[in-house]
């Protein structure tokens, strides 16, 4: 883009002028990328939040022991230190979640009865305090 009053370059996503170093598609590229960081910031403070909760619960891996944790309520949870997958309810490793979880196998989604405890609880507090 051209500026109607010095007639040089510049960028039309951030107003800095265009440079070997500075292109508009740099420029585009680099957005995107703190956009992706800014997810993945987003994503760690609604994990420790959760944590903070209690809304997840700790399950050591079958495998390596390290402890990993259940989000919301699927079962099936990934170890990122040995990178194998486990169910959180049998503490047993899954191959394939197709066989694993199903009609014969243990339920792929439920609600920790500590988890629901909480989350009425905190609802019963915040309909108090509107009160």
């Amino acid at each position: 883009m051209r500026c109607t009053n010095c007639n040089k370059s510049f960028c039309y996503g951030c107003g800095k002028p265009l440079s070997a170093i500075h292109t508009s598609e740099q420029c585009r590229r680099d957005s995107e990328k703190l956009a992706e960081k800014l997810d993945k910031v987003d994503s760690i403070e609604e994990l420790v939040r959760k944590l903070k909760l209690g809304a997840c619960k700790q399950h050591p891996c079958p495998s390596c022991h390290q402890i990993t944790y259940k989000l919301g309520n699927n079962n099936h949870v990934f170890c990122g230190a040995c990178r194998v997958h486990h169910c959180a309810q049998c503490r047993k490793v899954v191959r394939k979640s197709s066989e694993h979880f199903g009609p014969r196998g243990c339920k792929q989604h439920t609600v920790e009865p500590e988890v629901a405890k909480n989350r009425l609880k905190k609802n019963d507090d915040s309909q108090s305090e509107s009160l």
